[in-house]
């Protein structure tokens, strides 16, 4: 679907106004354009992108300071060169973290210099910091994270909602973001490819889903495609998060659309969930086991508060004071839709990261003797996640009480050939 007979300018000449992939040869003629940079001499460069749609590097000028450029590819690099894809992506991230930082600066890396032509930019090395997703795989513990992502993610939320703007600054932002072609990228590879009943060319791992969950599959895109609630980052996942135990950064935001409330939240849920499996197979670790639970029911119950109490305040700000039970009512049910929303999109989003194209890390690299077991373990609680979602779960505890059972099943096969529980199937009738 992404072949297409587009075609893009790859120059390598960096004295021309076209666009041209960055890399060692011409990084410093491109960093003497930079006027802030301009009299800075590279002494190294490092290329430390992992992802699959950017180019990203760190340069260490001869002074000792360092900065990151980051640049948007004309293809979608898991699938090769001749997967095209808008590079004009990178002012949709631009603007998303522009945006963000007016209401959460603690949060957004600085930028020194936007490029347009070549869908670049030149930001703050935030070398004191890690991916996240890297610091959870060598079970590290920041005690700020949670608090800083959930207030992150409510802010966000709710300030960008119809709920905080006028219906005219909100239409505004959908026409701003909603005709990004990474939306159709997450249409594809988060909500249909991994789920076709024959299969993708693309797909990691085939698996036949039941006619319940890809009915609630299709209910999930068909949100996900029509409820502009609010601006979001897109994916918000562990890979797309930078800590230490003090600090807490928000980057790549270039798949920003606007959309359903418990989007970004069920993303970043999905992918502390999958490292939480690496930990409960692998090390069996406990206490690190423990403490990725309490982060994922930390987030949800501090995201709800949060939000409810932006929500409040605003209400008095507007001078609407509703301490009436309706209103209550109302916040509540508002609430529990975002919360079933999560739970089903962090479902979609660990069975497409088990079975689709992008794995990640914590799952794809475990070997061969136990991979498969971390696979299985993946889809039986993503599966579940979607497939039980809209019927049974109203709060955090409901969604850690099944994540704890999915696992007493796993670790039962690890010291015994396991044989499956007919009556732990009949009450998860998806799998």
């Amino acid at each position: 679907m992404l072949k297409n007979n587009r075609q893009e300018t790859v120059n390598s000449d960096p004295n021309t106004e076209e666009y041209f992939v960055l890399d060692d040869n011409n990084m410093q003629k491109y960093i003497n354009t930079i006027p802030q940079f301009s009299n800075h001499e590279i002494h190294i460069i490092n290329n430390i992108g992992d992802g699959n749609l950017n180019n990203v590097f760190r340069l260490h000028f001869d002074d000792g300071s360092t900065v990151i450029i980051k640049q948007a590819l004309p293809y979608l690099k898991c699938l090769g060169k001749d997967s095209l894809l808008a590079k004009e992506r990178m002012c949709y991230e631009l603007a998303y973290q522009n945006h963000a930082r007016q209401f959460l600066p603690l949060h957004i890396p600085k930028f020194y210099h936007e490029d347009n032509i070549m869908m670049a930019v030149c930001m703050q090395d935030l070398k004191k910091h890690e991916i996240f997703r890297e610091s959870l795989l060598k079970g590290r513990k920041f005690p700020n994270f949670s608090s800083h992502i959930a207030t992150f993610i409510a802010e966000m939320s709710f300030k960008n909602s119809e709920l905080h703007l006028s219906q005219e600054a909100l239409s505004n932002l959908k026409n701003q973001y909603n005709h990004n072609e990474l939306c159709t990228l997450t249409r594809d590879f988060v909500f249909t490819f991994p789920y076709l009943t024959e299969g993708h060319d693309t797909n990691h791992r085939p698996h036949q889903f039941s006619a319940h969950f890809q009915a609630n599959r299709e209910e999930l895109l068909n949100k996900f495609l029509t409820l502009n609630q609010t601006l979001l980052h897109g994916d918000l996942h562990t890979g797309s998060i930078m800590a230490n135990e003090f600090e807490t950064f928000v980057i790549d935001s270039e798949f920003a659309f606007v959309g359903p409330i418990g989007f970004d939240v069920g993303l970043l849920i999905a992918n502390l969930m999958t490292a939480w499996i690496n930990h409960s197979l692998l090390d069996q670790d406990e206490n690190y086991s423990n403490w990725l639970l309490a982060a994922i029911q930390n987030i949800i119950t501090q995201f709800e508060t949060k939000f409810i109490s932006l929500w409040n305040n605003h209400q008095l700000n507007q001078h609407n004071v509703n301490s009436d039970l309706n209103f209550k009512d109302t916040q509540a049910a508002f609430l529990l839709n975002i919360f079933k929303d999560m739970c089903g999109f962090a479902g979609l989003e660990i069975c497409r990261r088990t079975c689709g194209v992008a794995g990640v890390k914590e799952i794809r690299s475990i070997k061969a003797d136990k991979k498969e077991l971390a696979e299985t373990f993946a889809l039986s609680l993503g599966q579940h996640l979607v497939s039980e979602t809209y019927l049974n779960y109203t709060n955090s505890a409901d969604l850690i009480n099944t994540m704890k059972a999915i696992k007493q099943v796993f670790l039962a096969k690890i010291e015994s050939e396991y044989v499956p529980n007919v009556q732990y199937q009949q009450q998860t009738s998806s799998y």
